[in-house]
Formats: structure tokens, C-alpha cells, sequence
């Protein structure tokens, strides 16, 4: 899919049989310091949109530290909004966001 992307597996759904919620998840989206505040995060936002549209999924999720300020901002600016589990509990150190993605055809 390109630099630091992976490709999903063609049977990721299948794999994960068990579970009622499957959708793609961000991990780990970390800009080395020197490269921060230039649009590097929010490029790779995007790509990851456009490979998930691609892969014909409605939705994308990533966790984040509930006090990485920089982060939640940049998330929020993004689509991203708290999912309604996260957003009642108050007591976690990690949120979960969720993006639903517009149809792009």
C-alpha cells in the first residue's frame, strides 16, 4: 500500500470470526520529533483513509492517551470523534475515536 503501510490480509474478516466488532485500526501513527508540526500526521490520516475506502470498509478507529492533547486535536481535526463507549468512561487513560468515512465514488 506503500511506505509503513501493511496490507490487510485478504481474509482479515475471517480471521476475526469471532468478534462482532471488525473495522480497520490506526496504531501507533508516531512522527519522529524533528518532523512534527509539518503535516506528516495528517497525511498519513488521509492515506490511511483512502487505503480503508479502498478496502470497502465504512468506518476507521484508533486509540489515543487521553492526555496527548496535540494528538486528540489533530484526531478531532481529522473527522475522528470520541466512540459513545469511550466518551462515558471517564476513568480510562485511553479514548477510542472513530471516523465513519464518506463514500468517496
Amino acid at each position: 500500500e506503500g511506505p509503513g503501510f501493511f496490507p490487510m490480509p485478504k481474509d482479515w474478516k475471517q480471521r476475526l470470526a469471532g468478534s462482532d466488532q471488525v473495522w480497520p485500526h490506526i496504531t501507533n501513527l508516531i512522527v519522529y520529533a524533528p518532523f512534527r508540526r509539518q503535516g506528516v500526521a495528517r497525511i498519513l490520516c488521509e492515506a490511511a483513509d483512502e487505503i480503508v475506502r479502498r478496502w470497502g470498509e465504512p468506518e476507521i478507529r484508533l486509540t489515543c492517551m487521553r492526555n496527548n492533547k496535540g494528538a486528540r486535536a489533530l484526531y478531532e481535526s481529522q473527522g475522528f470523534s470520541l466512540t459513545p463507549d469511550s466518551a462515558a468512561d471517564m476513568g480510562s487513560e485511553l479514548l477510542e475515536y472513530q471516523k465513519v468515512l464518506q463514500d468517496s465514488s
